[in-house]
């Protein structure tokens, strides 16, 4: 399917909503009230950096985040490993966090759960553009 028909279909239900839909805008409004807020959330969309380098994990990062914007996607994961193969130490991991801390589009990040990937990863939550 082609990327215009896809962004017109995601419009459509983005205008008119489906009962999917609904149910995730209703356990985002609740998470919201709560405490936690959006932390609390399981995370909706993962992104695999591993095997890239930092300007290829940068680039599809970003890509990555406006897709997410995109199909309003509230809190993602971002595997990017440890660095403990690399002689300078984490580097990847480095770099995508000061790029998160940076991106406009970024709110709240923080490191997940051991489950999730613990430091291997981070999760971030996507300011969503107003309708």
């Amino acid at each position: 399917m082609s990327d215009s028909i896809h962004n017109i279909m995601n419009e459509w239900l983005d205008r008119h909503g489906t009962e999917e839909k609904e149910n995730e805008f209703n356990s985002v409004r609740k998470a919201k009230q709560n405490s936690g807020g959006l932390k609390k959330l399981p995370c909706q969309r993962t992104l695999d950096l591993h095997g890239l380098t930092v300007k290829e994990a940068l680039d599809a990062l970003g890509h990555f985040i406006n897709k997410c914007r995109r199909d309003r996607i509230n809190k993602i994961l971002i595997i990017h490993g440890k660095g403990l193969h690399s002689k300078k130490g984490p580097v990847l991991k480095d770099e995508v966090v000061k790029y998160l801390r940076a991106n406009s589009f970024i709110g709240e990040t923080g490191t997940p759960g051991r489950a999730e990937g613990g430091s291997g990863a981070s999760w971030a939550i996507i300011r969503q553009r107003s309708r």
